[in-house]
């Protein structure tokens, strides 16, 4: 973990009780930890900053376990007050952003600045980082762990070594605040606002009414303070996870057990595909609430603040074409089109990303919204044709005059070298292996070649979940 001054960014000072969100904003480019600058980090880089801090006099780090294929788990206590706060993170192996948040905060709180704010801070609470919690897990970039076993959804029966942990320093600590902090889908919108969500949160419920009592209400008024905070980043980008209760989950159960839990879901923003803004907000976010259960600042905001939070729904797409006239052989209908992309992390692939893209609904897509939406009404859409001729390389396609191809019709070509699906993702034509047929369309999990066109002439063309220009 790397060292660092006070040489380049000083702050006064601050009081818990004086201390506002938008100081750990500005504060956080100083503390982002440069190991983790992607996704797709694994256990190798995470445990290096894990034992950086066993020397730090003011962390206790400590080997709880290990996983299924035998990776270290560790817990990081820092602080000495009343105030348990208890977090955990990439319970989920495919899901890291509050991992790279809590690293900065570790950064922060190993820092020399800010002394006398750590200080009062440490005589207030004390923290407990579980990080990356299902390693095996994140080493393939799935969700469940070794087993195949989602480990929230074994609360309960506890058979995974990774949940022994989790429950074991729960009932050790028997902490007043637990966060569980997760990724999820992009596809998530914000109520029925077509604008996709950057954050969600929960307050689970802790049994089948769905009642609250005082545990509950804690995490709702500590919520409520928080979509105030995120609202001024991401405006209308905040929703509220779906609280039926279910009884394996540990979100639940914590809540049951009589930690007031609060769930934290990162979802999606335009231009940030490695979750580097979301990471930023995830820092504020849980500073804040230290700072907050430290001073008692949450009792002040309501339950009826958190329930004024919109519903989490999918109901967003990567790109979204509205109100085309799309041109078939059985006619010309009103069709939306919803594209999603793929990304596929396997061993398969020797560890590498396979992206792609694929049409996932056809029709009244009104009710949707998405990362780019394009209104295409006074335009057809029509399918495009294969190239006749079959090219030996990319380099050999991109040095024909390609662009006149699709302008004439044709957005599929035949190659016959292998390109990586991350070079193919950028092209503004679909590339078919030789012999391969041109795909059907409309064909839900399926990409297409299409083009829009507007008084017989062709303006744009649909790839590889992207729109495209070609009058240049």
């Amino acid at each position: 973990m790397r060292k660092l001054f006070s040489l380049t960014f000083l702050f006064l000072t601050i009081s818990i009780y004086a201390q506002d969100p938008s100081w750990f904003y500005e504060m956080h480019d100083q503390y982002k930890e440069t190991a983790l600058y992607d996704r797709f980090f694994k256990y190798t880089e995470v445990e290096p900053l894990i034992l950086d801090l066993q020397d730090h006099p003011d962390f206790e780090v400590s080997l709880e376990g290990q996983s299924v294929q035998g990776r270290n788990i560790y817990l990081l206590k820092w602080g000495h007050g009343p105030e348990v706060i208890y977090m955990w993170t990439q319970m989920h192996g495919d899901e890291p952003t509050a991992t790279m948040a809590v690293a900065d905060i570790w950064n922060f709180l190993s820092s020399e600045e800010q002394t006398g704010f750590k200080e009062e801070l440490a005589e207030k609470v004390t923290l407990l980082f579980l990080p990356f919690l299902n390693p095996d897990g994140a080493e393939v970039f799935k969700r469940r762990n070794a087993l195949d076993v989602d480990l929230n959804r074994d609360a309960l029966r506890l058979q995974s070594p990774e949940s022994r942990i989790l429950k074991d320093i729960r009932d050790r600590y028997n902490p007043s605040f637990g966060f569980n902090l997760h990724d999820q889908s992009l596809y998530y919108g914000a109520g029925h606002t077509g604008v996709p969500v950057a954050i969600a949160f929960l307050a689970p419920a802790y049994n089948m009414e769905r009642e609250v009592n005082e545990v509950r209400l804690n995490a709702m008024k500590l919520i409520a303070q928080l979509n105030e905070i995120v609202q001024e980043y991401v405006p209308g980008k905040v929703a509220k996870f779906n609280d039926a209760f279910e009884p394996r989950a540990f979100g639940d159960n914590m809540q049951r057990w009589g930690t007031s839990t609060v769930l934290i879901e990162s979802g999606g923003l335009l231009d940030d595909p490695e979750k580097q803004y979301l990471r930023k907000l995830h820092f504020v976010m849980l500073m804040s609430a230290i700072v907050s259960i430290a001073n008692g600042d949450y009792q002040h905001y309501s339950r009826e603040a958190y329930e004024e939070i919109p519903a989490n729904r999918i109901s967003i797409f990567d790109l979204l074409i509205k109100n085309g006239v799309v041109s078939l052989p059985e006619g010309d209908f009103i069709l939306d089109l919803g594209f999603r992309s793929t990304a596929v992390f396997s061993d398969g692939h020797q560890g590498q990303r396979q992206t792609g893209a694929r049409l996932v609904d056809v029709g009244d897509l009104s009710t949707f919204g998405g990362y780019r939406v394009y209104d295409a009404e006074g335009y057809y859409i029509v399918h495009a044709a294969i190239w006749p001729e079959i090219f030996s390389t990319l380099e050999s396609l991109l040095s024909s005059d390609w662009r006149e191809k699709l302008k004439t019709g044709y957005g599929y070509f035949h190659l016959e070298e292998e390109i990586p699906s991350d070079v193919k993702a950028e092209l503004p034509f679909l590339i078919l292996q030789p012999g391969m047929e041109r795909p059907s369309f409309p064909a839900i999990g399926y990409d297409a070649a299409l083009f829009m066109q507007k008084d017989g002439e062709i303006r744009y063309v649909i790839a590889n979940g992207a729109m495209h220009s070609i009058q240049q």
